[in-house]
């Protein structure tokens, strides 16, 4: 399997092959990562006769090493898409997504505790890891997929995402970790507009970032976002800070990261774009406290053209494999539409 990445400290694209139990080809699945490990639950794969089906493992890359790892466990929650991952003490949050066994949204809580993993075991596949499924209680979000999610001392927090009746969600949820109580937060300042599929994360200890998106489904008529939004969760103020310069085109399931040295340049790359067209492989950066904030978006320029021209090749194979497949999830979609005006 090749991994591609961007050195953003480098702005250099690096390819490197990856060995061990590799995870099988998939989209939509949920990762997150505790350096020195890249951790990868679910997601969509195709079978044999070229299906979609949904995956429940769960993977370990160590990026030093680049050796892929399964994770083994005895009892898993339904294989699903589109849900989050979160890691909050240890332990790992799994809530929500789309089951395309039964084609509905679901929204159970799963915790995964890893108190007890070796993940520098030299086994094949990497034990001590526990499921459970957790009940939750008080304003629960209900079934979301394409939701956002981040970790906040002990609380999980969810914003976006869209429910099993195609409304999005506009509602900021915290979970209390300790108590297993949901609430609803209220906020000051211009909340952004439910949407599902937006990057959403901690950029410091009380920095929330929302941005883009989309409101809508993938084969109905839809509203895609290029804002930014800001939430100081001190204070539960938004802000949408002014930008300018050469903004990211309007995108949803994109990436997003950041990067601080003395001040916090955020980085956007990739994504689906209007048309369901994939977006450019520019890399957006927005630096924080521009003089010039009308000029505070560009594009970092690559300086490896030979690794960039790779990543562009890379890019235009995966295209005719994500089309197809965002292809049969409107189909699965339109379905699931039929049979609710049947009931």
């Amino acid at each position: 399997m090749i991994k591609t990445y961007l050195i953003i400290d480098t702005n250099k694209w690096k390819i490197e092959t990856s060995k061990g139990k590799l995870p099988e080809f998939r989209s939509f699945f949920a990762f997150y990562y505790n350096a020195p490990y890249l951790i990868i639950h679910g997601g969509e794969i195709l079978t044999k006769d070229n299906k979609p089906k949904n995956a429940g493992d769960i993977y370990v890359l160590n990026v030093e090493t680049m050796l892929w790892k399964r994770l083994f466990v005895m009892e898993s929650p339904a294989g699903r898409e589109m849900h989050i991952l979160e890691n909050i003490n240890n332990e790992y949050y799994v809530y929500g997504g789309l089951c395309l066994s039964d084609n509905h949204i679901v929204d159970d809580l799963w915790v995964l505790n890893c108190d007890n993993v070796v993940w520098n075991t030299k086994l094949a596949e990497i034990t001590g890891a526990v499921w459970k499924q957790k009940q939750s209680a008080g304003q629960l979000p209900g079934p979301l997929k394409g939701h956002g999610s981040a970790a906040y001392e002990k609380y999980l927090i969810i914003f976006g995402g869209e429910s099993d009746t195609g409304t999005p969600n506009d509602k900021l949820f915290f979970l209390d970790t300790e108590t297993m109580i949901w609430s609803i937060k209220q906020t000051e300042g211009k909340q952004p507009e439910g949407r599902s599929f937006h990057q959403m994360q901690m950029i410091n200890e009380s920095c929330l970032v929302v941005c883009g998106g989309i409101r809508g489904s993938f084969d109905k008529e839809n509203r895609l976002f290029n804002d930014l939004h800001l939430l100081d969760l001190k204070t539960m103020q938004w802000s949408e800070p002014k930008t300018g310069g050469t903004l990211p085109a309007p995108r949803f399931a994109h990436c997003l990261s950041f990067r601080s040295d003395g001040q916090i340049e955020i980085v956007v790359f990739g994504g689906i774009q209007a048309k369901n067209a994939l977006t450019p492989i520019d890399i957006h950066v927005l630096r924080e406290n521009s003089t010039e904030a009308e000029k505070n978006w560009y594009i970092v320029t690559v300086e490896d053209k030979q690794e960039e021209e790779k990543v562009k090749k890379e890019l235009q194979q995966s295209e005719s494999i994500i089309s197809e497949q965002k292809k049969k999830i409107g189909e699965l979609e339109a379905n699931i539409r039929k049979l609710r005006e049947s009931v």
